[in-house]
């Protein structure tokens, strides 16, 4: 789950003066190392996904520099098989790869790290 505006502004508001922790550009400081902010989800393909065979995720960082994806079924189990993922800019995609074929109800879970 991403931060929520009420996340963020509560971090804007605790975390003032000198060396502050979160910037709001999407880069969390601490102790003069800047390191990037890891959002994560959950995305339920629709049916039009499935035909589609690909699912695009807006994960609503500006980029994406890494990502871990799971697929898994209605009974909870793990189908990512060789899903063939990619992301750039914000988003991360999903696609059908040799014997891995995106279903109508596979929930997508997401850990996805980058620049708000």
């Amino acid at each position: 789950m991403a931060l929520t505006p009420n996340v963020l502004n509560y971090f804007e508001q605790t975390t003032s003066g000198g060396d502050n922790p979160l910037n709001l550009n999407g880069t969390v400081k601490r102790n003069g190392l800047i390191m990037q902010m890891p959002v994560m989800g959950n995305h339920t393909v629709t049916s039009g996904e499935a035909t589609a065979n690909t699912v695009t995720i807006a994960t609503g960082l500006a980029t994406v520099s890494s990502a871990q994806v799971q697929v898994v079924d209605a009974s909870n189990k793990v189908v990512t098989a060789d899903a063939v993922v990619s992301f750039s800019a914000g988003n991360i995609t999903v696609a059908d790869g040799t014997t891995f074929n995106l279903t109508a109800g596979y929930v997508i879970r997401y850990l996805a790290v980058g620049n708000a």
